[in-house]
């Protein structure tokens, strides 16, 4: 509820302070979020909404299409014109690793994600996932950790939201470099049954995005014990890395971003690019979505935003390949 709060006081902020560019005459602009209202990443939308239309100086709407593991958004955003007035608020989970998940299935997607939608605005807010455990005096640190699970074979336990989410997939990477063996404990209802879960020793560890877990990390009732990220993060600069503690290569970032319909004319491309980059250098919507816990990443060129896409999906599919995900 504290995230959602911040972001919905600096949607504020900028509605109010908006000073409006020279209008787009092309009309109103669609934000489709594949979730529904009142989440993180609702709030996110509303308040990069705010800050969009203040540089195209056009009505930027937010709609909320949840449903289908994110297929539903996906799906408006593909049967709308591809001309730039209809965005995809994309997601890790959303368009890469539930994709990954179905296709290994056998399920047959409605559409590809590689190819039927392209980053506008790729990676315009992450999140880190933290490794985090239980408070016990059985593993005060990552390695008391990894040694309690690498002596005792199959006795620790992790909870994620569910099978094959970026929370599963991301467990089970950081336990293949460790060599450890441990029971998954999927909690469908979500991150708060999760984190119950974990305080109450119903389970040992698992993953999460850093603003859940961080006022039970503070209050002492979790611990953190690794960023599951490239660096560091202000909120918990004690916290080392899983690089840093031994474990390199390990990058478990949720990101959010913005995307269009392949196809989509190139000026009208560079015109939405342009507009959130301006969009993203916004002072009170960095300071916003960063005490939320999110990091605003520098803005990247098409080219960029494409491979950094691709990355994705290379790195995620190796590890897809390598679990059991059910059907």
């Amino acid at each position: 509820m504290k995230v959602f709060a911040i972001l919905i006081w600096a949607l504020l902020q900028i509605s109010a302070g908006a000073a409006y560019a020279q209008s787009d005459s092309q009309g109103p602009v669609r934000i489709i979020v594949p979730f529904g209202p009142g989440g993180p990443s609702d709030a996110t939308a509303r308040v990069f909404a705010a800050a969009l239309s203040t540089e195209i100086g056009s009505t930027v709407i937010v709609e909320n299409r949840p449903g289908g593991s994110g297929a539903i958004g996906a799906l408006a955003l593909l049967r709308a014109p591809a001309n730039g007035l209809t965005l995809l608020l994309g997601s890790s989970s959303v368009l890469v690793t539930g994709s990954l998940v179905q296709e290994k299935n056998g399920q047959r997607l409605a559409y590809d994600p590689r190819k039927d939608i392209v980053p506008v605005g790729m990676m315009i807010a992450t999140v880190p996932q933290v490794l985090l455990s239980r408070v016990t005096p059985e593993f005060k640190t990552l390695r008391e950790l990894i040694m309690f699970g690498q002596r005792n074979t199959g006795d620790l336990t992790y909870g994620t939201e569910g099978v094959g989410n970026i929370t599963h997939l991301g467990m089970e990477m950081i336990l293949d470099v460790a060599k450890v063996k441990a029971v998954h404990v999927p909690y469908p209802a979500g991150t708060p049954a999760k984190l119950r879960a974990v305080i109450s020793s119903d389970i040992d560890m698992g993953l999460a995005v850093l603003s859940n877990v961080y006022p039970f990390h503070k209050e002492g009732r979790v611990k953190i014990h690794a960023v599951a990220g490239p660096e560091r993060h202000p909120m918990i600069p004690d916290v080392p890395t899983l690089s840093e503690e031994g474990y390199p290569g390990i990058d478990i970032t949720s990101w959010l971003g913005l995307f269009v319909r392949a196809g989509t004319p190139p000026d009208r491309f560079k015109f939405i690019a342009d507009a959130l980059r301006k969009a993203s250098a916004n002072p009170q919507l960095r300071e916003s979505l960063q005490a939320a816990g999110f990091v605003v990443r520098s803005p990247m060129t098409a080219a960029q935003e494409q491979k950094q896409y691709d990355a994705e999906f290379a790195k995620w599919a190796e590890i897809v390949k390598k679990v059991e995900v059910g059907k």
